[in-house]
């Protein structure tokens, strides 16, 4: 059970190397699936590098989604060595955001440094928030009439 009253960091990365940031909690974007079974609006923040982009589901981020807290910002770094297939990769991503039900979604270039390698690599950042009621939530209301029998005596 995470502490509510902290701040939490969702980080979906294939290089783990998260163990000396308590505050985090690290998936493997293979496993991407299994942030179901956290509780929901847990992360004030969650950041995605290093996942190819097939893992990257509109299914998988709507879990992330409900993971987050309300206003929560997420940054997907575009895990693409093709510079010319970048652009391809984030508007990808953006739609499976944007089914997802994230908000403010918007495409910048930017960079980090891949662990396994020490290189730095330049790629585009998909970054989006959590909006406070999800544009694609539907509301259904059922009603349903009963018969009452009468019975005579």
């Amino acid at each position: 059970i995470i502490d509510t009253m902290e701040d939490y960091e969702l980080a979906i990365d294939s290089e783990d190397t998260y163990l000396d940031q308590p505050n985090v909690f690290y998936i493997h974007p293979g496993r991407l699936s299994t942030v179901r079974c956290v509780a929901n609006n847990q992360f004030s923040s969650a950041t995605i590098k290093n996942s190819p982009v097939n893992s990257l589901t509109s299914l998988n981020l709507v879990a992330v989604l409900e993971k987050m807290k309300q206003n929560a910002p997420l940054e997907v770094y575009i895990d693409q060595p093709i510079t010319v297939m970048q652009e391809y990769d984030a508007k990808q991503v953006e739609a499976n955001l944007k089914l997802a039900g994230f908000d403010e979604i918007s495409i910048n270039s930017g960079d980090y440094v891949k662990q396994s390698t020490g290189k730095k690599i330049e790629t585009l950042v998909v970054s989006c928030i959590k909006p406070i009621k999800n544009p694609n939530a539907v509301e259904i209301t059922v009603t349903t009439q009963t018969k009452k029998k009468v019975t005579k005596k």
